[in-house]
């Protein structure tokens, strides 16, 4: 899987190092997305959207809500939901109407979604993504909005706070 993404990143010009780090961060990336699945699933946590999307964001949720807890000063949850958006924003979409059956968001509305939630979370840091996405007021405020659920969900389960 790193190695895949690795081989996209590379197709899509960034250089071997940065490459690297992506792909491995990309899958670190999925790691909680899929540990979201489960929280939803175990908890038994009712979600308003599809439930990929809600794994979407319970991953960043998670992830930076790590960084704000955190005095590590590398911030790797942002990193890695860093990764998470330069796979999705890399991704060729397919234009068979199929794709919009499937489960998954298209990538680059999920793209979209994690680079609003990046930009709600640190503006300074990730002003540039808006080169790259459409990144308004309207998405951080709703970026914002679906923290502040996250956290009244997951708040009884936190060990400590």
């Amino acid at each position: 899987l790193v190695q895949e993404k690795y081989n996209l990143f590379l197709a899509r010009g960034i250089k071997k190092q940065a490459a690297w780090s992506l792909a491995k961060d990309a899958v670190i990336f999925t790691f909680y997305h899929e540990a979201g699945h489960m929280l939803i699933d175990k908890l038994k946590l009712s979600v308003l959207s599809e439930d990929e999307d809600a794994a979407d964001r319970a991953a960043a949720f998670i992830l930076l809500r790590m960084d704000a807890r955190s005095s590590i000063k590398t911030q790797p949850g942002k990193r890695i939901v860093f990764a998470g958006f330069a796979f999705f924003a890399s991704q060729q979409e397919s234009t068979s109407p199929l794709k919009y059956a499937d489960v998954h968001s298209l990538d680059q509305q999920r793209a979209v979604r994690l680079a609003c939630a990046l930009s709600a979370r640190d503006p300074n840091k990730f002003k540039k993504l808006s080169q790259y996405v459409p990144v308004t007021e309207a998405c951080k405020e709703a970026s914002t909005e679906r923290w502040q659920a996250w956290e009244k969900v997951l708040k009884p389960h936190f060990l400590q706070d």
